[in-house]
């Protein structure tokens, strides 16, 4: 005879819980990524497209593993719980602090590389001048051939 066991089902609601905060805070570093980098909305849809795809084959992956593949409505609940609980709660928080951190982050990244570009243009100019030189040392010390 099949058993139903509480505690299994209830552990097993407790992680689609903890699945669902992940799923949304995942989603929450893709909000911010768009908040701070402004993408257009083809790569939007592709980062959506994407994140549902991985979200899907995760929730498959816990049905799977805890229930044996069979649909358990408990599990969609879990998922829908943590994420709905993380959205109203943590995201409020994480998502604009992350997106300031992205801003930064970009702003430094900026700076380095315009740093990086100066340096690179300096040393290319030296090398050129230095090069030039050399250029001008080694024909003063060629002699003409003499023709005879």
């Amino acid at each position: 005879m099949w058993e139903i066991h509480s505690a299994a089902q209830l552990l097993s609601f407790g992680i689609a819980v903890g699945f669902g905060v992940a799923v949304c805070l995942l989603y929450d570093v893709l909000r911010a990524a768009r908040r701070a980098l402004r993408l257009s909305s083809l790569r939007v849809f592709a980062e959506d497209m994407v994140f549902s795809l991985i979200a899907a084959i995760g929730c498959f992956c816990l049905q799977l593993v805890f229930t044996g593949g069979a649909m358990r409505l408990y599990l969609f609940l879990g998922i829908a719980v943590g994420f709905v609980l993380c959205r109203v709660t943590l995201s409020r928080f994480f998502c604009p602090a992350l997106a300031a951190g992205i801003r930064m982050g970009a702003a430094s990244a900026r700076r380095i590389s315009a740093w990086a570009g100066r340096f690179t243009a300096a040393a290319v100019q030296k090398t050129a001048r230095v090069a030039e030189k050399l250029k001008k040392i080694c024909k003063k010390k060629q002699k003409p051939a003499k023709n005879s």
